[in-house]
């Protein structure tokens, strides 16, 4: 797919070259002629035949993965919450949350063609979700593509792309409905903005575009603010170093204009005030954990929920971009470093490490992986120098994805009827909970989902004192009639847990 987008590449050739010779039928013009032209003598045409062959085959088997794949607890979670904010209900006041109100907004045309049916309204979902599935992987192309080094054919970014459909758990991580499927499709190209830049500092305006759609990332979910701060202090370094100035100015007005359109729109809603609470006090004091338990509960996730080539990539893409940047000096690979180790010192602080917050260091290993395996390539040069490599490597990645997706596909129905199951299931209890809910009803009380956590929370903070006189208004009927002990659930105890 991302080939044919190329200019001059044998597919497109061949087809213009097949459309003239059939088009000259009864003509002059000598059969001879066709026979010659006809790409499918060329050993090169005729792989890239199977490949743009396996890769459709792989399209459809990642389709079908994705309509078999489990309704999540986060899709029910904000198909619903927006079905609540179509209501005229407000986050934070009517109803629980925090989260950003965002995506809420987005998936209001989502709700409107499900008409209030379940099943409908999660498969709209899920094709709402592909469209920056897409933009991202677009995106991983371009990126890695930028991290090649200079002279390498383009042909091997496709192996980004490919590798991340390759894993059906990173496939099911992008298609839930929640905001981090969202969040990185700007994210990642923000990334090949500030990476250009690095590469090649007299494109300034690069900058702009990177920092406008770190705003916009940011403003869908505030996870990509650490990472865009982090990313603004490297950039100062840099630029005491070179000098400029006029680089990171263009960054800082990018990144402020959709942050500075987002808090008038919730300074207009009076949400403001709430927004901060939920998002920033309340998730704090939830995602809070005594440190020396952090590290068990990253090894639990990750040996539960981890396809293990996955991590082995991550190791190896972690080990060559150290390689590279002190013994290759392809500085280039700094800031996806940079976003890398930023995400690791987020995550060892994190109360529930839960498999998406590694998503970030499983895209950037994959964005490595294309240079990795040319410098790998290269070691073995003389034998490998007549094989068409890109090719051959995407080829096999995505036999393995299309192998993987298509046992995926075959272990669950299709996820509407999931979700109708569901729905009937959720009528035998009065007040449901995610993802055994119909999504179109309204709820028996504000904190309408795993309410033991966050009763949990909203007790340890009203006995910290930390609850504004609002806050306690809306939910103190609801917290304090549990019981007052303050015992702090274990991460085996959150394993429904949505993550902010």
């Amino acid at each position: 797919m991302f080939f044919l987008l190329s200019k001059n590449n044998p597919i497109r050739s061949g087809i213009r070259e097949i459309y003239e010779c059939f088009s000259n039928v009864g003509s002059e013009l000598k059969p001879r002629r066709c026979a010659m032209r006809n790409p499918l003598k060329s050993r090169m045409s005729r792989l890239t035949l199977v490949l743009v062959l396996v890769l459709a085959v792989t399209a459809f088997a990642v389709t079908q993965s994705v309509l078999h794949m489990g309704v999540s607890h986060d899709t029910v979670e904000h198909l619903h919450s927006a079905w609540l904010y179509s209501q005229g209900e407000r986050p934070y006041f009517d109803f629980f949350q925090k989260q950003g109100p965002i995506l809420w907004v987005m998936l209001q045309p989502v709700l409107e063609l499900a008409e209030e049916d379940p099943g409908r309204a999660v498969m709209n979902g899920a094709l709402f979700m592909s469209i920056f599935f897409v933009i991202t992987l677009l995106g991983m192309y371009f990126l890695a593509k930028e991290v090649l080094p200079r002279g390498v054919d383009g042909m091997w970014a496709l192996l980004a792309p490919t590798i991340a459909i390759a894993s059906p758990t990173l496939v099911g991580n992008f298609m839930a409905v929640r905001p981090d499927g969202v969040m990185f499709a700007p994210l990642v190209w923000a990334m090949f903005f500030f990476t250009k830049y690095y590469r090649d500092d007299t494109k300034r305006n690069s900058l702009f575009w990177a920092g406008l759609l770190f705003g916009i990332a940011s403003v869908i979910l505030l996870k990509a603010v650490p990472l865009a701060f982090v990313l603004g202090l490297f950039l100062i370094a840099i630029s005491l170093k070179r000098r400029e100035w006029k680089g990171p100015v263009l960054a800082m007005i990018g990144f402020a204009l959709p942050l500075t359109v987002f808090v008038f729109w919730l300074w207009q809603t009076d949400l403001l005030g709430a927004f901060y609470y939920f998002n920033v006090v309340f998730n704090a004091q939830l995602y809070t954990h005594p440190p020396q338990k952090v590290w068990m509960g990253i090894v639990e996730l990750v040996v539960r929920d981890t396809e293990r080539w996955l991590e082995l990539l991550t190791i190896g893409s972690f080990a060559y971009i150290g390689y590279a940047i002190f013994r290759l000096r392809r500085r280039y690979f700094v800031p996806i470093g940079v976003v890398v180790f930023a995400t690791l010192g987020m995550i060892v602080n994190h109360a529930m490490p839960w498999y998406n917050y590694f998503m970030p260091i499983y895209i950037g290993a994959i964005l490595v992986a294309p240079a990795m395996v040319v410098w790998m390539v290269d070691r073995w040069k003389a034998r490998l120098e007549r094989l068409p490599v890109p090719i051959l490597a995407t080829i096999v990645v995505a036999v393995f994805s299309l192998n993987a997706h298509l046992d995926t596909a075959t272990l669950a129905p299709r996820i509407d009827s999931q979700m109708r199951t569901l729905a009937k299931l959720s009528e035998q209890s009065e007040c449901p909970q995610p993802p055994n809910h119909p999504i179109f009803v309204h709820d028996c009380y504000r904190v309408w989902y795993n309410r033991d956590t966050y009763l949990y929370v909203f007790r340890a903070l009203h006995q910290e004192g930390r609850i504004p006189e609002w806050v306690d208004d809306l939910y103190r009927s609801e917290y304090a009639v549990s019981p007052p002990t303050i015992l702090r659930p274990t991460v085996a105890t959150l394993s429904d847990v949505d993550s902010p």
